[in-house]
């Protein structure tokens, strides 16, 4: 009798837990479904418009990001998105005030279109898909190149030329413990099917230049680790999978979408390749 009282007021007890916990839950919910519109972008010539790529947050909570177009400065370098300026990087502080980091002009980038990262002294990295030198006269107006910005100055860590190096850089960058920093390509490579590659101080190294068979073609992303962030745009053939060098394939792994030859890389725990691809006619 004894038990069956303990295990009684043990049931009651769970349930008056659940009850409380799907209240709690709902509560949550209620309070992750609040919207709130932290900052308008006015466009050119006043500062960014169209922000294309998600934000970065440092320890005090303020945040970080890239425009794809606006800024003070539109010039034919700036051809290539399609509407007014080159882009910028912008910070928003904790009451929602905007600054603008800086403007690019063209020469010095422009489209930026991926993530920020951040070094331990605050420093910020990242791409522009156009701008810079070569490509003169085609979509965009550059190669796109890897910038770093310090206290407002920017400094341009590589140009690509559109050749082996590298053409239109559309996805962020990530960087290792030691400060190398990875990144992919959309065009260029030894066959202008995209690359892979790593950039140390100023010198690029191409770790992998994709072929448009079997390994795939015009790829935007890399992931390193345990790293969550999407790469996006991986274009494979059915039934083979991207294989990257032993050091980069660290939680990636494929997963296929149907209606094109897409693949949508992200970085979770494990390699896998799925044993079936629900895309036809690839």
């Amino acid at each position: 009798m004894k038990l069956v009282q303990v295990t009684a007021h043990r049931a009651a007890a769970l349930a008056l837990a659940a009850v409380a916990g799907l209240a709690l839950g709902t509560a949550r919910l209620a309070d992750a479904q609040t919207f709130t519109v932290l900052y308008s972008f006015a466009g050119y010539p006043t500062d960014g418009a169209g922000p294309e790529a998600g934000l970065l947050m440092d320890v005090s909570g303020n945040l970080y990001g890239t425009t794809t177009f606006g800024g003070n400065v539109n010039s034919a370098h700036c051809g290539g998105s399609g509407y007014i300026g080159c882009g910028t990087v912008f910070e928003l502080d904790t009451n929602g005030g905007e600054t603008v980091l800086h403007n690019f002009a063209g020469p010095n980038g422009a489209t930026p279109r991926a993530n920020l990262i951040m070094d331990a002294k605050g420093g910020l990295y990242g791409t522009t898909v156009a701008g810079g030198t070569g490509c003169v006269g085609e979509t965009f107006e550059g190669c796109g190149l890897v910038f770093k910005l310090s206290g407002g100055k920017e400094t341009v860590l590589h140009y690509f030329t559109g050749g082996k190096d590298g053409k239109w850089p559309m996805a962020g960058i990530i960087a290792d413990a030691s400060g190398a920093l990875y990144g992919t390509t959309y065009l260029g490579g030894k066959l202008n099917d995209g690359a892979v590659f790593k950039l140390v101080g100023t010198k690029e190294i191409v770790l992998r230049s994709f072929t448009g068979g079997k390994d795939g073609i015009t790829d935007s992303g890399v992931a390193h680790g345990h790293q969550r962030e999407p790469l996006r745009h991986s274009h494979l053939r059915r039934g083979h999978q991207l294989r990257l060098p032993v050091s980069l394939r660290s939680g990636v792994r494929a997963r296929w979408h149907k209606g094109d030859c897409a693949a949508r890389l992200q970085g979770i725990s494990g390699w896998k390749h799925p044993s079936r691809s629900p895309i036809h006619g690839c």
